[in-house]
């Protein structure tokens, strides 16, 4: 029940509310794989404080985000909660959104949440 809400704040680009929610329960993960996605979240800044940024660095933030999420990803256990939410960050490509092969289809996004996906973690470029 906790992560429902997570994974759909993060699909709509609330990177401050999941960072709020992910450090009340810090503390219970003994893995400590919500301490690093914690500390990820803290330095990645959502798109919506990217919005004054140029091109280029607004590209720049985005990918960077992408990568640590990806390699944190790769580090993360198979059934760690937190691999979703990382799914989330760590972006899709075109094709596979297209497909309905991202994590948004698998939490069964709704049109709203499909937009904001698309525009925030497939196709960030079209926002300029």
């Amino acid at each position: 029940p906790f992560w429902e809400p997570v994974y759909r704040l993060a699909l709509s680009d609330c990177r401050r509310e999941v960072l709020q929610l992910l450090r009340q329960v810090e503390a219970l993960d003994q893995e400590g794989q919500v301490a690093k996605v914690v500390d990820f979240l803290a330095c990645a800044p959502s798109l919506q404080e990217t919005q004054a940024a140029s091109w280029a660095e607004f590209h720049g933030a985005i990918r960077r985000r992408q990568r640590v999420a990806q390699r944190l990803l790769e580090d993360t256990p198979r059934g760690h909660p937190t691999r979703q939410l990382l799914r989330i960050y760590a972006g899709c490509r075109q094709a596979d959104f297209e497909d309905g092969d991202d994590i948004a289809s698998e939490l069964g996004r709704t049109w709203i949440e499909a937009v904001v996906y698309a525009h925030a973690w497939v196709l960030p470029d079209l926002r300029r």
